[in-house]
């Protein structure tokens, strides 16, 4: 049976990794390796045009490992809210999911996916949690996500407003002294 060399073009179980050179039935390689790109003739020219590619592979994942662990910097003093409809014992109608997590961060100028967030398992109650952010296979962040009623909310906000209008009579009474 003949034998050639290939250039591996994707990683595969049993054979080898990118970039290797590897010694392979003709009949495999012709059949089935080449025609579905995972591999070519290994030409001295497509060795050399491999290992530009991988060159240019390797400095783009450095560069998106720069970007992420800067992201990660940035990232890292934040604490995000998200407000849910709750029963009076705290459970939430609903959950808060990684979809929840990464919408309440879009809204926030973060741009992130739901595969993003790690989240072992749906919330459904009220509390403080800590979430993990998988910015790049090698750089994850934790952030601390609070969950509030919407029950919690509408309390502190009567109560901002009684406070606003208790202190809209006496800034009147000031603003109308001066000019009398």
């Amino acid at each position: 049976m003949a034998h050639i060399h290939v250039i591996l073009t994707e990683s595969l179980r049993g054979v080898g990794r990118v970039g290797e050179v590897v010694r392979v039935a003709a009949g495999y390689a012709r059949n089935y390796l080449i025609p579905r790109g995972y591999a070519e003739h290994a030409t001295e020219a497509n060795r050399r045009r491999l290992n530009g590619q991988l060159r240019a592979k390797k400095v783009a994942e450095a560069k998106q490992f720069d970007e992420a662990t800067a992201l990660a910097a940035e990232i890292e003093g934040l604490e995000l809210q998200v407000v849910r409809s709750a029963g009076d014992s705290g459970r939430l109608f609903g959950s808060v999911t990684t979809n929840d997590v990464a919408d309440a961060l879009s809204e926030r100028g973060y741009p992130f996916t739901r595969r993003q967030v790690l989240l072992p398992q749906p919330i459904r109650e009220i509390g403080s949690y800590e979430v993990e952010l998988q910015l790049h296979p090698q750089v994850s962040v934790p952030l601390p996500l609070t969950v509030l009623s919407t029950s919690d909310l509408r309390g502190e906000e009567q109560e901002e407003a009684e406070e606003a209008a208790e202190n809209e009579p006496a800034a009147e009474e000031t603003a109308e002294g001066p000019e009398a």
